[in-house]
Protein backbone atom coordinates (compact mmCIF):
# COMPACT_ATOMS: atom_id res chain seq x y z
CA UNK A 1 0.00 0.00 0.00
CA UNK A 2 1.06 3.79 -0.34
CA UNK A 3 3.82 4.55 2.21
CA UNK A 4 5.14 1.41 2.69
CA UNK A 5 9.15 1.27 2.88
CA UNK A 6 8.91 5.28 4.07
CA UNK A 7 11.79 5.81 6.16
CA UNK A 8 13.21 2.64 5.74
CA UNK A 9 17.00 2.24 3.82
CA UNK A 10 18.78 -0.54 2.52
CA UNK A 11 22.13 -1.99 4.63
CA UNK A 12 24.55 -2.33 2.47
CA UNK A 13 26.88 -5.72 3.85
CA UNK A 14 29.64 -4.10 5.29
CA UNK A 15 32.97 -4.28 3.29
CA UNK A 16 35.48 -6.10 5.52
CA UNK A 17 38.47 -4.07 4.01
CA UNK A 18 37.17 -0.56 3.74
CA UNK A 19 35.92 -0.99 7.80
CA UNK A 20 38.02 -3.27 9.61
CA UNK A 21 36.74 -4.20 13.02
CA UNK A 22 39.14 -6.03 14.75
CA UNK A 23 43.66 -6.21 14.50
CA UNK A 24 45.20 -8.06 11.74
CA UNK A 25 46.15 -10.92 13.37
CA UNK A 26 45.71 -13.86 10.63
CA UNK A 27 48.25 -14.63 7.95
CA UNK A 28 46.78 -13.80 4.17
CA UNK A 29 49.49 -15.89 1.40
CA UNK A 30 49.12 -14.36 -2.07
CA UNK A 31 50.41 -17.33 -3.37
CA UNK A 32 49.85 -15.59 -7.14
CA UNK A 33 53.37 -14.06 -6.52
CA UNK A 34 54.77 -16.82 -4.49
CA UNK A 35 58.79 -18.04 -5.97
CA UNK A 36 57.71 -21.52 -4.23
CA UNK A 37 60.29 -24.37 -3.25
CA UNK A 38 62.09 -24.14 -5.85
CA UNK A 39 62.19 -20.18 -6.76
CA UNK A 40 62.61 -18.67 -2.88
CA UNK A 41 66.21 -18.35 -1.58
CA UNK A 42 66.87 -19.70 1.81
CA UNK A 43 67.67 -16.55 3.60
CA UNK A 44 64.03 -15.24 3.27
CA UNK A 45 61.80 -18.08 2.66
CA UNK A 46 58.81 -18.04 4.89
CA UNK A 47 58.77 -21.87 5.52
CA UNK A 48 62.31 -22.08 6.67
CA UNK A 49 62.21 -19.07 8.86
CA UNK A 50 58.90 -19.99 10.57
CA UNK A 51 57.66 -23.35 10.03
CA UNK A 52 55.20 -23.76 12.69
CA UNK A 53 53.10 -20.88 10.43
CA UNK A 54 54.37 -22.03 6.88
CA UNK A 55 54.68 -24.94 4.79
CA UNK A 56 54.67 -25.65 0.92
CA UNK A 57 52.15 -26.95 -0.47
CA UNK A 58 52.14 -30.17 -2.27
CA UNK A 59 50.41 -29.91 -5.44
CA UNK A 60 51.82 -25.92 -6.18
CA UNK A 61 55.13 -26.08 -4.00
CA UNK A 62 54.13 -22.82 -3.21
CA UNK A 63 53.99 -21.30 0.62
CA UNK A 64 50.65 -21.62 2.38
CA UNK A 65 49.72 -21.40 6.05
CA UNK A 66 49.71 -24.72 8.45
CA UNK A 67 46.47 -23.38 9.80
CA UNK A 68 44.41 -21.90 6.88
CA UNK A 69 45.81 -18.27 7.84
CA UNK A 70 45.57 -18.48 11.77
CA UNK A 71 47.96 -18.19 13.92
CA UNK A 72 48.72 -19.72 17.10
CA UNK A 73 48.97 -16.70 19.62
CA UNK A 74 52.78 -17.26 20.42
CA UNK A 75 53.65 -17.82 16.87
CA UNK A 76 51.70 -14.62 16.38
CA UNK A 77 54.39 -13.62 19.06
CA UNK A 78 57.62 -14.89 18.17
CA UNK A 79 60.03 -12.49 15.90
CA UNK A 80 60.10 -15.55 13.16
CA UNK A 81 56.41 -14.47 12.23
CA UNK A 82 56.78 -11.47 11.74
CA UNK A 83 60.66 -12.21 10.48
CA UNK A 84 58.73 -14.12 7.67
CA UNK A 85 56.20 -11.82 6.44
CA UNK A 86 58.33 -8.80 5.95
CA UNK A 87 61.54 -10.65 4.36
CA UNK A 88 59.73 -12.11 1.68
CA UNK A 89 61.03 -10.71 -1.18
CA UNK A 90 57.71 -10.07 -3.41
CA UNK A 91 55.63 -9.61 -0.74
CA UNK A 92 53.62 -12.38 -1.17
CA UNK A 93 52.36 -12.65 2.68
CA UNK A 94 50.19 -10.13 4.40
CA UNK A 95 48.39 -9.46 7.95
CA UNK A 96 45.19 -9.71 7.47
CA UNK A 97 41.98 -9.27 10.21
CA UNK A 98 39.36 -12.77 10.02
CA UNK A 99 36.92 -10.94 7.68
CA UNK A 100 39.17 -10.08 5.24
CA UNK A 101 41.19 -13.51 5.18
CA UNK A 102 37.89 -15.33 4.51
CA UNK A 103 36.97 -12.84 1.82
CA UNK A 104 40.42 -13.20 0.09
CA UNK A 105 40.57 -16.70 0.58
CA UNK A 106 36.77 -17.47 -1.03
CA UNK A 107 38.55 -15.40 -3.90
CA UNK A 108 41.36 -17.15 -4.29
CA UNK A 109 39.41 -20.25 -4.29
CA UNK A 110 37.04 -18.68 -7.07
CA UNK A 111 40.77 -18.27 -8.85
CA UNK A 112 41.21 -21.82 -9.08
CA UNK A 113 37.81 -22.11 -11.05
CA UNK A 114 37.51 -22.99 -14.71
CA UNK A 115 36.03 -20.29 -16.36
CA UNK A 116 37.80 -17.73 -13.37
CA UNK A 117 39.58 -15.25 -15.19
CA UNK A 118 43.10 -15.61 -13.34
CA UNK A 119 44.34 -12.03 -14.06
CA UNK A 120 41.19 -10.32 -12.84
CA UNK A 121 41.38 -12.00 -9.69
CA UNK A 122 44.90 -11.37 -9.06
CA UNK A 123 44.57 -7.56 -9.75
CA UNK A 124 41.20 -7.45 -7.29
CA UNK A 125 43.03 -9.57 -4.79
CA UNK A 126 46.55 -6.73 -5.34
CA UNK A 127 43.81 -4.23 -5.11
CA UNK A 128 41.94 -5.25 -1.38
CA UNK A 129 45.25 -5.71 0.05
CA UNK A 130 46.65 -2.12 -0.83
CA UNK A 131 43.33 -1.36 0.72
CA UNK A 132 43.35 -3.50 4.01
CA UNK A 133 47.13 -2.03 4.71
CA UNK A 134 45.73 1.69 4.48
CA UNK A 135 42.85 0.78 6.39
CA UNK A 136 44.24 -1.61 9.17
CA UNK A 137 46.43 1.24 10.36
CA UNK A 138 43.69 2.84 10.84
CA UNK A 139 41.66 0.54 12.99
CA UNK A 140 41.21 1.81 16.74
CA UNK A 141 40.09 -0.77 19.00
CA UNK A 142 38.35 1.65 21.54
Amino acid sequence: GEGEGEGETLQQPRNPFLDPRSEALYVFVNDAYCRGKAGCPAWCCCVRTCPEAFEFDEDTGRATTTTRGMVDSQVLDSHQLWEAVGQCPTETLHFVTKDQLDWLLELQEQAKGFLADQEVVRQEIDYLLSVAAFENKRYNPS
